[in-house]
């Protein structure tokens, strides 16, 4: 069509006639391209300006005009170090894996600037990179980059990554994995930018938890894909109950010392420091349970907490225990931190010093838990290794402090060590940090300690930073194994505030971290929707209901104009590539009854489609929230001519739905608008993909049905994608 256009407007200017009539004739030509390019490409230039979203956060950015595209002819010029080499081969990989690229790798004499280069290393080690930095004036020698800092710099002509260590380039490049968008065709489209990017905290960690965990490939996923993808630095493995210890193999699990050194391997591969942690009074509990070692019982009956703190026996096992870990990193230089847990022995009928050996002692539980604490850092300490611990037990109050009355075991507080790392834990939204508290009892190293709450994460990182602290660690107390999603998406969440906090509060996020989680962990390759392929469905027939609201609480969620979605656009618009209809005027949404709004219809039947899709894009949410995994409603597909009869798409609250109000944590969906209600509160807006199973059939029309439950779902828009 194009070149027939083209073509016509040559012959109407080579016409030597220059009347009235052809002017006319142009004119008019001229306005139907300017309508035909309106229609066509208008909604495009919305998707294509928005700026990649960045994980973590990074501390400066500059965009610049134009674009760096990567395709089979682009190189990858890595330094001389091995480090660099082997940053550049996951580069590769990544390209290959992902984007069906295969890049070819060079260095040394090899380099040169004739040839588009994605150039990786430092400038001692790269020629190319020194010499990009001297015409750039990137100096590396600033304070703020620091070890883990880097520069990344697209130009049209090349792109660089450079830090004054492996550890920061290799942060820079997963960066630079983000910027990449494909455009089809094995091609890839790099914006123009110039980064300085540098972490707020040294200590980034994420501490895993492997009770009942028999092997080691979620582990192994999550690391690679989660953790190293957002630049987390550190991780945790609390193995007591899960490793097949051969000293002891009563006291432990099945995951063998050989799937240990494999996630071990995986980590150090990707610039992460691993901490072993055995929490002492849990690896005895583990044979207390099965009825091994009740000699060494601190309690004389179920439940078991505690070891005897007097029994040197006790520290026999533990001691034996210790070593096998020590073997297990040995290949990989062993480990700077060992984390040895000591929280809750309180709680749960624990009652330390309790049993006759520690009573003839005459000692306080204070005293006998820290000569206990004392044992296990000069154990270490002879070895090189600092000791972690947690913080509860130190201090007396309600939340996590567990010390208090009636053992009294905060009083232990002036004779523990000051080198320990204390390991400050708490997991309310309010997170009452006491890590100011152990800086003036003297602990120079004091680390923040989160969960899952997205305003713990948020309160608890800005507090750590005010007070210096050494860094974050989000615990995770579910096991390292597939089916925990709820248990591991807020890592994302920690990633973002731990590296540059106070930046994004959670109701102010651009993205879900839910589903940046599933996309890391699924890690599929990019196939980008053709947009010329996308069709849109009429649903103003079917809307019986306003997205504004007022005072007779007869519009959206009947709550009232300050919690409304009139924010929302209406009309033809593009949300993250994909094109919506929504309709304009009085009623522009399909909403369904629920038990908070009743006065609407159960079911809305027959919506028309009459088209052929291998996808169909459900823009969707529900007015209230409800419980996890509900079953809210379902939408019925019809096929046309004798096909299959039809085919139930259940919508579960938290998977392929959520409250407009919720601003993370949906599963299986996709968000794709975020704003704000005239109340000030943040509002999100989320897409549901489904996979038609018979793309070669007509869907004729799709019924929409509701449930009882408070949530009234609510259909803003479907969009098709042709086969």
């Amino acid at each position: 069509m194009m070149i027939t256009i083209i073509s016509f407007i040559a012959r109407l200017l080579n016409n030597k006639t220059r009347d009235k009539r052809f002017i006319k004739r142009l004119a008019t030509l001229l306005l139907i391209i300017t309508g035909l390019f309106s229609s066509v490409y208008a909604v495009e230039v919305i998707s294509s300006s928005e700026k990649p979203i960045l994980i973590p956060l990074p501390k400066e950015v500059k965009w610049g005009e134009g674009q760096f595209i990567v395709d089979s002819k682009t190189v990858i010029g890595v330094g001389s170090s091995m480090d660099e080499k082997r940053i550049g081969e996951f580069l590769q990989q990544e390209l290959k894996d992902i984007y069906g690229l295969n890049l070819e790798i060079v260095s040394g004499k090899r380099l040169y600037r004739e040839k588009k280069t994605i150039l990786i290393g430092k400038p001692e080690n790269n020629p190319l990179v020194n010499k990009l930095c001297q015409e750039r004036n990137i100096f590396l020698t600033e304070k703020k980059i620091g070890r883990e800092g880097y520069v990344l710099l697209v130009t049209p002509k090349e792109v660089m990554v450079t830090g004054n260590e492996s550890q920061g380039i290799y942060w820079g490049i997963q960066t630079l994995i983000q910027l990449l968008n494909s455009t089809g065709e094995k091609k890839i489209v790099i914006p123009t930018v110039k980064i300085c990017d540098w972490p707020d905290f040294s200590f980034r960690g994420v501490h895993l938890h492997f009770r009942g965990v028999k092997d080691n490939s979620f582990a192994k996923n999550l690391i690679k894909n989660v953790l190293a993808k957002y630049k987390i630095n550190t991780v945790v493995l609390q193995i007591e109950e899960s490793l097949a210890w051969r000293s002891h193999p009563e006291l432990g699990g099945s995951l063998t010392p050989e799937s240990l050194s494999e996630i071990v391997k995986i980590a150090k591969n990707n610039f992460i420091e691993v901490i072993p942690e055995i929490h002492s009074a849990c690896a005895l509990q583990s044979g207390f349970r099965k009825g091994f070692h009740l000699d060494l019982a601190e309690e004389p009956s179920p439940p078991y907490v505690n070891y005897c703190f007097s029994n040197p026996k006790s520290y026999k096992i533990l001691f034996e225990l210790n070593d096998e870990v020590i073997e297990i990193f040995r290949p990989f230089g062993g480990f700077r931190y060992f984390h040895i847990g000591h929280d809750e022995i309180t709680l749960r009928g624990g009652k330390p010093g309790s049993c006759p050996r520690c009573k003839a002692t005459g000692k306080t539980p204070a005293q006998l838990f820290a000569e206990d604490v004392k044992k296990h850092y000069e154990y270490w300490k002879k070895k090189g290794v600092k000791v972690m611990m947690w913080h509860d037990m130190l201090v007396k109050g309600a939340g996590t402090g567990h010390g208090g009355p009636p053992f009294n075991i905060a009083d232990s507080l002036p004779l523990i060590p000051r080198d320990i790392v204390i390991c400050d834990w708490h997991y309310g939204p309010e997170c009452p940090s006491q890590i100011e508290y152990f800086q003036k009892k003297g602990f120079k190293e004091v680390i923040g300690c989160t969960w899952r709450n997205p305003y713990n994460i948020w309160n608890f990182t800005n507090k750590a930073k005010r007070a210096n602290a050494l860094g974050m660690l989000n615990t995770n107390w579910v096991p390292a194994k597939s089916g925990h999603f709820w248990g591991f998406f807020h890592i994302i969440y920690h990633a973002d505030c731990t590296w540059n906090s106070g930046r994004r509060p959670p109701s102010e996020l651009p993205y879900d971290p839910a589903e940046e989680y599933r996309i890391a962990m699924e890690r599929k390759p990019v196939k980008k929707e053709d947009a010329g392929l996308q069709f849109t469905v009429d649903l103003s027939p079917y809307c019986n209901r306003s997205l504004k609201d007022n005072y007779k609480f007869s519009g959206w969620a009947a709550r009232g104009p300050k919690y409304d979605l009139k924010t929302f656009p209406t009309g033809r618009i593009r949300l993250k590539g994909i094109l919506f209809d929504i309709a304009k005027g009085e009623k522009n949404v399909v909403m369904l009854k629920g038990t908070l709004i009743p006065n609407l219809p159960k079911k809305v039947r027959g919506i028309k489609i009459g088209k052929k899709a291998k996808k169909l894009i459900f823009l969707h949410s529900c007015a209230w929230p409800t419980a996890e995994k509900k079953l809210v409603g379902y939408y019925r597909i019809f096929y046309k001519n004798g096909g299959t009869k039809k085919i139930a798409i259940p919508l579960r609250y938290g998977y392929e739905i959520g409250s407009y109000s919720s601003f993370w944590g949906i599963k299986k969906a996709k968000l794709v608008w975020r704003g704000k209600m005239e109340s000030g509160d943040s509002i999100g807006i989320y897409a549901f993909i489904w996979n038609n199973p018979f793309p070669e059939q007509i869907i004729e029309k799709i019924d929409f049905l509701g449930m009882e439950t408070p949530a009234s779902p609510a259909l803003f828009a479907i969009t098709g994608i042709k086969p």
